[in-house]
């Protein structure tokens, strides 16, 4: 008996040990959540990292010393964090806007969007948010006086969209960004489609924007929507994984996008425009070079430039 009490004694203590552990480890992320998260969702999964990470070494102590307290604590933080859990899920963005919204996702291949994935289940903005604090360290040229000043805008761009139920319910395909540097597949020919409102009786020219690194993020559409509906212009904006637009099919991922859009609105093919960001001016460069024909103008912002070309 006395052996089978210092076995629970040495188990329990283990438990607590290890969890207690990745506990610690996750306090850090959930702090820094919890002070900068922009959203109550995002504020909403750090209390519910916290409470898993503690549960298990919640039960080891319960498991040492069988005491009622820790049983109906381990009940009530279970309890909690399955409710902010369903909260949550219940305010996840589906992927699928209204019939009536401009803004929607498409796609070329048999892929549909997922919406119960954790990239877009914490929302865009904190992944964003959280991106801009980690790149002074990842990138020496950026200090973190010029990642503040940044992170300020995207903050209040992302404020805004949110507030829009069409795009908010647009979600994020970050997912295939992050599976890019896993080595996972990522051109899963996707692309923003943005109509402008209104019945057009005649054909629309069309601007075709290729996001830069970091992957395609949905703030993009949101700006491009403003010039979308001053000057009646469709938006395409093809996904290619973390935006690495020199890799192979690049190329393809656009003309599958224009082939589509062009199934489901009226494109005028004399006035197709080609715009990068970033590292999407590389794939701008790269695709004015093998179709010198089918763009009547490009458009670089920022860009990196293919300097082989």
């Amino acid at each position: 008996m006395e052996f089978g009490k210092i076995i629970r004694k040495i188990g329990a203590f283990i438990i607590i040990l290890i969890f207690g552990g990745i506990l610690l480890l996750a306090l850090p992320v959930c702090g820094w959540l919890l002070f900068n998260a922009q959203t109550w969702v995002g504020q909403g999964i750090a209390v519910m990292l916290l409470g898993i990470a503690a549960l298990p070494m919640m039960g080891g102590i319960w498991y040492q010393k069988r005491a009622t307290f820790w049983l109906w604590s381990i009940l009530a933080a279970g309890s909690v964090i399955a409710l902010i859990g369903l909260v949550i899920l219940f305010n996840t963005p589906t992927g699928q806007a209204e019939q009536t919204s401009p803004i929607r996702h498409r796609f070329t291949q048999a892929t549909n969007f997922q919406p119960y994935t954790l990239t877009n289940i914490i929302p865009e903005s904190e992944q964003v948010n959280l991106g801009f604090a980690l790149m002074p360290y990842l990138d020496p040229i950026l200090t973190f006086e010029q990642s503040q000043k940044v992170s300020v805008f995207a903050r209040r761009f992302y404020h805004e969209m949110e507030s829009d139920p069409d795009f908010h319910q647009l979600g994020s395909v970050m997912g295939w960004a992050y599976a890019e540097l896993r080595g996972k597949p990522f051109d899963v020919g996707h692309y923003y489609l943005y109509v402008p409102k209104g019945k057009h009786s005649e054909p629309l020219p069309a601007i075709v924007f290729l996001h830069g690194s970091g992957g395609n993020f949905k703030v993009y559409m949101w700006l491009w929507s403003k010039l979308a509906e001053k000057q009646q212009v469709v938006i395409i904006a093809p996904s290619f994984g973390f935006g690495n637009w020199g890799q192979p099919g690049g190329q393809r991922a656009v003309v599958r996008a224009l082939q589509d859009a062009a199934s489901v609105v009226r494109i005028d093919e004399d006035r197709i425009y080609l715009a990068g960001l970033s590292n999407g001016g590389l794939g701008v460069s790269r695709l004015a070079e093998a179709m010198p024909d089918k763009f009547r103008g490009l458009i670089f912002i920022s860009p990196v430039m293919a300097t082989e070309i």
